[in-house]
């Protein structure tokens, strides 16, 4: 697993994923929230930036089971069922 950070453009602050699991030819970020889920800027900035390299990537979060896209929303309690 691997964290990283990435520029903001005209700004000193950064955008943050939590994880990063590398793959043959492409990267799975996954994303960890203990708030509000909806809310991942860093993560729609990387798939933004990098689309031929990232398929899917995960929240995991509190709340319910979800796809939006290319986003799979995790419950934490199903972690241990993540598929890579």
């Amino acid at each position: 697993l691997w964290f990283v950070e990435m520029s903001r453009k005209d700004s000193t602050r950064k955008y943050e994923v939590d994880f990063i699991v590398p793959m043959v030819d492409y990267i799975v970020p996954v994303e960890a929230k203990s708030g509000m889920s909806s809310k991942h800027r860093s993560l729609d900035v990387l798939m933004e930036r990098y689309p031929d390299r990232v398929r899917k990537a995960y929240v995991i979060h509190t709340k319910d089971l979800r796809t939006k896209g290319d986003i799979v929303y995790l419950p934490i309690y199903m972690l241990q069922f993540l598929n890579i």
